[in-house]
């Protein structure tokens, strides 16, 4: 079947979107923040039908094994990297680290089949170290009460952006192909993310959780009452 990547493309968003209109049409808003926007009835009623569904189950009970791979890295340990290197020299370094990979692919000939490999390793390598500082200093550069919000919207982006993606590397890989061309965009791209992340503010959000709002004449609000 002859299918351009265009196609692919579309049919690999479409999940992504069902999903989008699922969650809007039947996923209630969070309890914390209609709490904090005052609205308690909803609230309630909220958790009135969470805990409605949490206490039946709808699917048959299956025996399972859970099985950790051997040979795979303990979760603990790029925690050693986060601590030891730093959030921001971390993130930063990687992303320098992996936009030279780049530019070394881009200037070999293709002569040594070696390098290559070499070079796509450290590509691999240094884009997954990345993830690691991102995943840590995203969650603490934004204050407290706007973090989950912030932390959505860094998501969303992210998977547009990855989308966007694709359509560039269909168009650059031709016909006629420009590799070279590639390869300088997603250099350029990883080095001012790198450049960016140098100027984030490392500052840890110590506010304590968000400021909840003050009821009158020292009112309780019982929710699920």
């Amino acid at each position: 079947m002859n299918v351009s990547w265009r196609a692919f493309s579309v049919a690999a968003s479409m999940p992504a979107f069902l999903t989008c209109g699922l969650i809007y049409l039947f996923v209630p808003e969070s309890p914390r923040f209609l709490v904090a926007k005052g609205k308690y009835q909803e609230a309630s009623d909220t958790l009135t039908l969470i805990y409605a569904i949490n206490g039946r189950s709808r699917l048959p009970d299956f025996r399972f094994l859970d099985v950790m791979h051997p040979a795979a890295i303990d979760a603990s340990d790029p925690l050693y990297l986060v601590d030891s290197w730093g959030r921001k020299p971390l993130f930063a370094w990687t992303l320098f680290l992996s936009a030279l990979c780049g530019i070394l692919f881009a200037a070999d000939g293709g002569d040594s089949s070696t390098f290559i490999v070499l070079i796509c390793c450290m590509f691999q390598c240094t884009t997954a170290m990345a993830w690691i500082g991102y995943d840590v200093l995203s969650a603490e550069v934004y204050p407290l009460h706007m973090r989950v919000s912030a932390l959505c919207f860094l998501s969303s982006t992210g998977r547009f952006g990855a989308t966007l993606a694709q359509v560039v590397n269909g168009f650059l890989m031709g016909p006629p192909p420009h590799i070279e061309a590639l390869l300088l965009i997603t250099t350029v791209v990883m080095a001012m993310g790198g450049v960016s992340v140098l100027f984030l503010d490392d500052n840890v959000d110590n506010q304590g959780g968000m400021k909840q709002k003050p009821t009158d004449h020292g009112e309780s609000i019982r929710l699920l009452a």
